[in-house]
């Protein structure tokens, strides 16, 4: 007897795309729903004789398999009872996920998908522009979507396939049920792609934008400026000859600190250098720093960070918050920011024109064991033990230095302090902050005699070379102590007022004791009988921090040679190359 379960379920029809015999097998072997067909093509010269075939089937709906995609157990009737539930639907779309050789998911692209669908019914028109404009594939490609039979004998008739190229029809298939259709998105990710090393975003490129011109843009009015700053990004850019004029672009006294070595290696280099606190200022080559900036007003970009860990909050998601696409060259620190750029280098977001490279942190030329520069002058201190403890923290609220002093004033140990006033003055809204600690001072200064203080305008990387332990909050100073293989301590619970309410610190970095206010005491007793295990501060240091005591001549190489004045090359072996393929429009 049949079995009428299985029966009276939605019939789909299931199309392989220029799979292999054992790729169709293997599908059709793990693909638990009840009722489905299968018809395949070969190649795309194939895509007629497929149209046809879907014009004249009975079932009910369809969907696509392509080859190195791998697909979660339930995607069909997850898909088949959304349409169930939002009648009028067209097309129900699957989140799309990356994997690599290793079977590891590369990047977590959920997030961006449930920003875009909360819920709700979407026009593909819409979409597939925003997308477009945006260089941010949030459709997948053909095969994390399921359609209607009905739709699909709609819509298919419509498509120019006979005059679009063989490599770019399924992206056309795609892209024109989407523009036609009302689109549904499930809440699971039942689709995995997988990305093969090194693949060229540029693959495809040429032949995705003269399908773009000449059909896709009249269909979405995307008009021939947006066309021509859309194909830019994927340009390979020529080597621009410039004059030798350098703007550093700053925002407070410490980021100006930060890009002095970098001035005055340009300087000496025969450069014009100027700094400016005015972010929109035309430049011929622009170095930034900051968190805002408008490098579209310099003719030539470079962005590197001003904070070891900038973004920490979000991380690894850094670039989607701060992007730096509009950059033509990135520099990072060394070899843990380097992973980190990895895990994002699929979106376009991550990748300025010319590249990433791990040429280091500025610092690190004036600073360190490693530093091309004697040490500069450490403050004179006599202080009354052998052991010091450094408090710096990033800001001064809610009392802390009260809770650092109270806590461990008692102790064999000498406690030092270094504010920084330098990151606020440059903003009214911060001056609560200088107040903050000014006040905490006149409460303390003079009452223990084991307890001193730094001007706050003392270098960190000078202070730290008096201690043998920082305490912090979420500071990055706790990074910059590596450079001396200074061990750090984070108070977790101490407060950051950088919004309303005022937040908990946030320490995602593995080289950094962490701790609750409470355990203050216990863990620096804990230090003072060398008794704190398990962070090794010098072998993180190797990994965070890279090319020690050249970051400056190697940043200037890098912009010497793009702007038409090479010099050397040395700089070239620092370049990210990427270890995954590229989510682009077209695939």
């Amino acid at each position: 007897m049949p079995d009428n379960s299985i029966s009276q379920l939605p019939s789909v029809l299931l199309v392989f795309i220029c799979c292999s015999p054992e790729e169709i097998d293997d599908y059709v072997n793990q693909e638990s729903y009840g009722n489905f067909q299968v018809v395949s093509i070969d190649s795309p010269d194939d895509y007629p004789d497929l149209i046809s075939f879907i014009l004249g089937s009975e079932c009910d709906f369809i969907s696509f398999i392509e080859p190195e995609h791998v697909y979660e157990e339930g995607r069909l009737t997850s898909a088949i009872n959304e349409f169930l539930s939002n009648p009028g639907t067209d097309l129900v779309i699957s989140p799309r996920q990356f994997y690599d050789d290793n079977a590891n998911v590369i990047f977590d692209v959920y997030s961006e998908y449930n920003a875009y669908f909360p819920e709700k019914t979407l026009d593909g028109r819409s979409l597939i522009q925003d997308c477009i404009l945006n260089d941010l594939c949030l459709y997948g490609d053909i095969s994390c979507v399921m359609i209607p039979s009905s739709y699909a004998k709609r819509v298919l008739p419509l498509i120019p396939l006979d005059k679009i190229t063989p490599e770019m029809r399924s992206t056309a298939l795609y892209h024109y049920l989407l523009i036609n259709g009302k689109i549904r998105y499930l809440n699971t990710v039942y689709v995995f792609k997988h990305l093969t090393a090194r693949t060229d975003a540029r693959d495809n490129a040429h032949a995705f934008f003269e399908y773009l011109k000449r059909f896709l843009s009249q269909e979405i009015n995307i008009t021939s400026e947006q066309l021509s700053a859309i194909e830019s990004r994927y340009k390979k850019y020529k080597i621009k000859n410039l004059k030798k004029e350098i703007t550093f672009f700053y925002q407070n006294q410490s980021e100006l600190d930060l890009l002095t070595p970098l001035m005055e290696e340009a300087t000496r280099r025969g450069y014009s250098c100027s700094s400016t606190m005015n972010i929109t200022e035309h430049s011929v080559i622009g170095v930034y720093c900051s968190h805002t900036n408008f490098p579209e007003n310099s003719d030539f970009s470079v962005i590197l960070l001003h904070d070891m860990t900038q973004g920490c909050d979000v991380w690894p998601l850094y670039w989607q918050t701060e992007g730096w696409n509009n950059y033509d060259l990135g520099i990072l620190p060394g070899e843990f920011w380097g992973n980190l750029w990895n895990q994002n280098a699929i979106l376009s977001c991550a990748r300025p024109r010319y590249g990433v490279f791990t040429l280091g942190f500025l610092k690190n030329d004036k600073y360190g064991k490693d530093s091309s520069s004697l040490a500069p002058d450490i403050p004179k201190l006599e202080m009354k033990y052998d052991k010091t403890i450094l408090y710096a923290p990033s800001w001064e609220y809610d009392d802390k230095e009260d809770d650092f002093i109270l806590a461990l004033h008692s102790l064999p140990v000498n406690l030092l302090i270094k504010h920084n006033k330098k990151s606020f003055r440059s903003n009214e809204a911060f001056q609560f902050v200088i107040d903050n600690i000014d006040h905490m001072r006149s409460e303390h200064e003079g009452k223990f005699d084991n307890l001193y203080y730094l001007d706050p305008d003392t270098e960190f990387l000078q202070a730290v070379q008096l201690c043998d332990l920082v305490v912090s909050d979420e500071s990055s100073v706790m990074t910059e102590a590596l450079l001396y293989g200074i061990p750090s301590v984070a108070v977790t619970d101490w407060l950051i007022p950088d919004m309303v309410p005022a937040r908990k610190a946030i320490v995602p970095t593995d080289w950094v004791y962490r701790i609750k206010r409470v355990e203050l005491r216990e863990t620096i007793e804990k230090f003072i009988k060398n008794e704190l295990k398990g962070i090794e501060p010098l072998e993180w240091k190797d990994k965070v921090f890279g090319n020690s005591g050249h970051v400056s001549a190697s940043i200037m190489d890098a912009i010497d040679y793009y702007t038409g004045h090479p010099s050397s090359t040395e700089f070239m072996k620092n370049k990210l190359e990427l270890n995954t393929g590229i989510s682009t429009l077209w695939n």
